[in-house]
């Protein structure tokens, strides 16, 4: 994510410092992105900017593996006024507590979001689009199964995968919460626990609930650990419904027909870019982020909420 967040912010014309741990690849970054490189770390780094040997930053996007965003927001929450930490920002609900509860987050002083970047795909934005003409969205349904034998095979931190629901579906929750407000009202029925098929997810492996949202959506999930899938949305408006599978795409259906039809896309991302990126990246920039991007208090919400469903401590 570091490189990809790089090209955006070259495509922007933002002069950025990039902050690593090896001194050799620290280097080969910077070389690559024609941008200052800083190695020895992020400590390192709010060390020299508190003794005044380096400017601080106006901003900082964290894009590191999941198990080590909570502690570099912190550390940096303490010499930056504004954060973008890649979701989910935490492992824990207790981690994000913990940087809704900095000082300087606390008080006003730095201002950290999530990075959601599928809030910003053409499709979602076209929906998004749709449905302030069209709504309310009456019904809602998403799914979160996964190709599991590729999750299976993936080298990742085991602490990661214990956490997959925080780590990777919360996107698929988000665009919902996003598009029809947060969820008010939840009823999970949790799958029996510890399913020894699924022992990278140590607690539940098969998730079904429903719920009702702030602007009135009632709506199902699904999600199944032990077998294999894609994400998938839908939502249904008066006399028709549209489709999210993939994401990236949005088809619609319209009565009496039940085929579904594509849905011509505006606001095309680059195609050299990481679809949604950029404009996640222009709306922490825009001078009002909280319009369009999570904020530390609605992913602390968010992930209490997602514990519910996946049954992972409170």
């Amino acid at each position: 994510m570091a490189r990809d967040y790089a090209l955006v912010l070259k495509s922007l014309d933002v002069p950025f410092t990039v902050i690593g741990r090896n001194e050799e690849r620290t280097a080969a970054f910077a070389r690559a992105f024609s941008c200052n490189g800083l190695s020895n770390g992020a400590g390192h780094a709010v060390r020299l900017a508190l003794r005044g040997e380096v400017a601080r930053p106006a901003f900082a996007i964290i894009a590191t593996p999941v198990d080590t965003l909570a502690p570099l927001t912190l550390l940096l929450a303490d010499i930056c006024p504004q954060i973008l930490v890649e979701k989910p920002g935490a492992l824990e609900a207790e981690e994000i507590d913990a940087i809704f509860q900095h000082p300087r987050v606390s008080r006003g002083m730095t201002s950290v979001f999530i990075g959601y970047n599928r809030r910003f795909l053409a499709s979602v934005s076209t929906l998004r689009d749709r449905l302030s003409e069209e709504g309310p969205v009456l019904s809602a349904s998403i799914e979160f199964d996964e190709p599991v034998p590729r999750i299976e095979s993936l080298d990742t931190n085991a602490v990661i995968k214990a956490r997959w629901g925080y780590a990777n579906a919360s996107h698929v929750f988000d665009l919902l919460f996003y598009l029809c407000g947060r969820s008010r009202e939840l009823h999970a029925i949790p799958s029996q626990p510890m399913d020894p098929a699924v022992g990278w997810h140590p607690g539940h492996s098969v998730f079904v609930g429903c719920g009702l949202t702030s602007a009135g959506t009632r709506y199902v999930y699904h999600g199944n650990y032990a077998s294999v899938g894609r994400w998938r949305i839908a939502m249904s408006v008066h006399r028709r419904r549209y489709v999210l599978r993939p994401l990236e795409t949005l088809k619609m259906v319209e009565g009496p027909s039940v085929a579904e039809q594509d849905v011509p896309l505006l606001h095309n991302d680059e195609s050299n870019l990481k679809p949604g990126l950029k404009g996640q990246v222009e709306a922490f920039l825009s001078g009002d982020p909280e319009a369009r991007l999570a904020t530390a208090g609605y992913q602390a919400w968010h992930l209490r909420h997602l514990a519910t469903v996946f049954g992972y401590p409170a």
